[in-house]
């Protein structure tokens, strides 16, 4: 299954592509989003944005990293524990225009790896996203954000294949084209 989605997500790419550097802004943004898996740690999940933009298309390669160290006292003694997040994907959005107040709407395509030390199993999720959003232009070079995601979340591990979990998610954006 993951080798299918994997397939799936760079015909995705291919077929869609970047936008020709010709006549693209190429630019660099950053974000903070709650999911569902981060909401659970009680952390929020930084990402990192590389926004491709085209006329009205945004191609939106991104990155995101959370670790967490945890502690815990029970009846056993004490526990001490780390797990890390990180994200890859890439989104294709589109936009009515680069200027002013626009929406956007279109989808995003993620592999979450979850990595756990104290014995826990890695895992692997996948996340195909809905989006819809909206940015503001101050000016030709820096725009904000907020964008709404449905996710739906197959998740990947050894005990739990074929498994899925439909969420929300929120992301506060910031881009930066120079």
């Amino acid at each position: 299954m993951r080798n299918h989605l994997l397939g799936v997500s760079a015909c995705l790419i291919l077929v869609c592509g970047a936008p020709s550097t010709a006549q693209a802004k190429v630019g660099f943004g950053g974000g903070i989003e709650t999911n569902v898996l981060a909401v659970l740690q009680d952390q929020l999940l930084g990402t990192i944005h590389f926004p491709i933009r085209s006329d009205n298309i945004l191609f939106e390669p991104t990155f995101g990293l959370l670790r967490a160290d945890r502690e815990s006292n029970d009846e056993f003694g004490r526990d001490a524990s780390s797990q890390t997040l990180m994200q890859l994907g890439v989104g294709l959005l589109y936009a009515s225009s680069a200027e002013g107040t626009t929406p956007y709407y279109g989808g995003r395509v993620s592999i979450l790896q979850e990595s756990r030390s104290g014995g826990g199993d890695d895992d692997t999720n996948f996340i195909l996203s809905a989006v819809v959003g909206g940015e503001h232009y101050f000016g030709k070079t820096f725009s904000l954000g907020i964008e709404i995601q449905l996710n739906h979340f197959i998740i990947d591990t050894d005990n739990d294949s074929g498994r899925s979990l439909t969420s929300t998610n929120k992301l506060l954006i910031a881009r930066f084209y120079p």
